[in-house]
């Protein structure tokens, strides 16, 4: 049993604070390299966009698609990680700081509820085959830049808090 703050730090850090193989530090060279083969085209242009845009790589981790993980960090950090073939954004509002899953920053952002964003989203939803980028349909290049400049502003943490609630109510409510 985990116990205190040293274990959840290691929980949350993911794939970089296992042991396991994939847990490599590899190079910056290297994580472009990977980015550029193995990512989606959308993945890969949200990584030009932050680094034209004053992100810098500041930590890496794993080198395969079963798992590997990237930190972009400017005036926020971006997490891009990849798990079993599956690209996910995470989204901290300031370097260091708790990151957000990027589809409750979008729902957090439009002022919508999660059913209205992303209405496919149910329980049945469980049951479709692994999306290759999440969320599904979504543009992170398109995106990201508004979710930057919004997630530093005030009450962010409230309505992602209200987004989560909405999302846990959709999945897991029974029809």
């Amino acid at each position: 049993m985990r116990h205190g703050r040293e274990a959840d730090d290691r929980a949350a850090a993911g794939p970089c604070a296992l042991s396991a193989p994939y847990a490599r530090i590899v190079t910056p060279l290297e994580a472009d390299e990977f980015i550029r083969s193995h990512a989606p085209e959308d993945v890969q242009a949200t990584v030009a966009w932050l680094q034209a845009n004053g992100y810098s790589l500041s930590s890496q981790c794993g080198d395969n698609n079963f798992g590997a993980r990237f930190v972009f960090v400017g005036a926020a950090e971006v997490h891009i990680t990849v798990d079993r073939s599956q690209w996910f954004l995470d989204v901290a509002c300031e370097p260091g700081a708790r990151s957000w899953q990027y589809d409750l920053l979008l729902v957090a952002r439009s002022g919508q509820t999660y059913g209205t964003t992303f209405p496919a989203e149910s329980a049945t939803a469980v049951e479709r085959q692994p999306r290759r980028q999440v969320p599904d349909g979504v543009s992170w290049y398109q995106t990201l830049p508004d979710v930057l400049g919004w997630v530093r502003g005030p009450g962010v943490g409230e309505a992602i808090e209200r987004a989560s609630r909405q999302r846990f109510a959709l999945m897991w409510s029974r029809k």
